[in-house]
């Protein structure tokens, strides 16, 4: 991986399962990055099944000129795990143009390190992997779907066949890689329910074969996994789904804020018009 270009980090910071390599200009992302990581650990370590406790290193790199010198990293990327070394590295919010969620970040890079560190050298679809990790850092969010119908409605969907191995290089393709790969977790979920992920992963390790657990688990075949999935998708993600689960909540909403509001100024109307009208009683004086 190159980890000797790390000398220059000279702070760090440790916790039970974490230790953060920083420079001092991130000491505050630092102190960030290892409260996430302690709070996202247990529950991605109970959703996935390791029984084994685990230490990670998190390095925060400074600059891009060091990125480009780490093996594997993508150039779209922000952060990178690698399984085997127990380690991740983040880029610094620093050298990152556009909003970063820290905690989604750091729970995604660590998802893919309890994964392989569970199933070892066992190799599992990078679609898994990947669905994963934007499961357990809760990252769905409505532009996915929204990006799922359109590949969906422009017939551009990717066949997870493609993305078994790697993602594209793409920045384009590889979101809708992530997106899709998402999706496929929530297939899992939604048909078969939050258990059988596990129960997956754990076959997986006890088979030596990602295609033997899903038959065993889910009933399917890989080739009528894959099948059945894209049916699912093409079935949920329309675009009216989409735009009617997106935006007629909102619209309601606005509609019943305009009703309320014109109810409430024709009410002010006609009591200033009762007002103007009504005859006053005037008493002479003795």
């Amino acid at each position: 991986m190159g980890i000797c270009i790390f000398v220059l980090f000279l702070f760090y910071k440790e916790s039970p399962n974490f230790t953060v390599f920083y420079q001092p200009q991130d000491e505050k992302v630092a102190r960030e990055v290892i409260k996430f990581a302690e709070q996202e650990l247990p529950q991605i370590v109970e959703d996935i099944g390791l029984k084994e406790k685990i230490k990670i290193d998190i390095y925060i790199a400074f600059s891009e000129t060091e990125i480009k010198k780490i093996r594997n990293f993508p150039d779209w990327g922000i952060g990178c795990a690698y399984p085997s070394k127990r380690t991740i590295i983040l880029k610094s919010p620093r050298i990152v143009k556009y909003p970063l969620n820290l905690r989604t970040l750091v729970a995604h890079e660590i998802a893919h390190v309890v994964l392989g560190n569970l199933l070892k050298n066992i190799p599992i679809p990078k679609w898994f992997d990947e669905g994963m990790a934007m499961y357990e850092s809760r990252e769905w969010k409505i532009g996915e779907s929204i990006g799922l119908s359109w590949a969906n409605f422009t017939n551009s969907l990717l066949p997870l066949s493609e993305i078994e191995q790697n993602f594209p290089y793409n920045s384009k393709e590889a979101k809708l890689a992530y997106i899709e790969s998402f999706s496929a977790i929530a297939f899992i979920i939604n048909e078969f329910g939050k258990e059988s992920l596990q129960e997956i992963i754990k076959n997986t390790k006890q088979t030596n074969s990602f295609n033997q657990a899903l038959t065993i688990v889910l009933g399917l075949n890989y080739q009528d996994f894959k099948n059945e999935w894209e049916k699912w998708v093409k079935e949920r993600y329309t675009g009216f789904n989409v735009l009617f689960k997106t935006f007629f909540p909102w619209t309601l909403i606005l509609i019943i804020f305009f009703i309320a509001l014109f109810l409430n100024i024709k009410r002010k109307q006609r009591y200033k018009k009762k007002a103007y009208y009504e005859p006053t009683n005037y008493t002479k004086e003795p």
